[in-house]
């Protein structure tokens, strides 16, 4: 029982489509790459959530479209349809997605500068004003515990032979006031 011209002819041609798809779903991450520049190590991760999502829906794709069996014709489908999308109209959504990076990056200045810095400036006197006070809060305990530790330096040789002649409980050891 085989599959017929016709039938290998739609599948190759789901086949580019599927690429196609694969390929605008990439233009997602590029875009993305764009306007955030993330690092090395997010672009790692990304570009293996992108080949894991590819090889999960080329496995369905096949299962769908010829019962599992791998066919040469398909897999040359899905890459002919990615370099279709990249050569049509993933160039053009990768100069649109420069002009789209420079527009919001001019709306994000607009919106930091006019909206977002007046919100927070009175939160940003606030706090310096909590942090004056708490600073001179911690100043002021520290010179009480260095005050504190000196006073106990001083009178050392009165505190130690308080302590040693008390006599402790059920101890052997007798203090100086036996």
């Amino acid at each position: 029982m085989g599959i017929s011209l016709a039938d290998q002819t739609m599948d190759f041609l789901f086949s580019c489509g599927v690429g196609f798809v694969l390929g605008a779903f990439y233009e997602l991450f590029r875009f993305y790459r764009i306007i955030m520049r993330p690092g090395k190590v997010l672009v790692f991760f990304q570009d293996l959530f992108y080949w894991t999502v590819c090889g999960v829906a080329t496995f369905l794709f096949i299962f769908w479209a010829n019962a599992g069996e791998i066919r040469g014709f398909l897999i040359v489908g899905e890459l002919l349809g990615a370099v279709i999308y990249y050569c049509t109209l993933g160039w053009l959504m990768l100069q649109n997605a420069r002009l789209i990076a420079r527009i919001l990056h001019r709306i994000s200045m607009f919106l930091k500068k006019y909206v977002w810095t007046p919100l927070t400036k009175p939160f940003r006197l606030l706090w310096r004003a909590i942090r004056k006070r708490t600073g001179k809060i911690s100043q002021t305990t520290k010179k009480v515990g260095i005050s504190a530790k000196n006073r106990l330096k001083k009178h050392r040789a009165l505190l130690y032979n308080l302590f040693n002649g008390i006599r402790l409980s059920g101890s052997k050891k007798a203090g100086k006031g036996e």
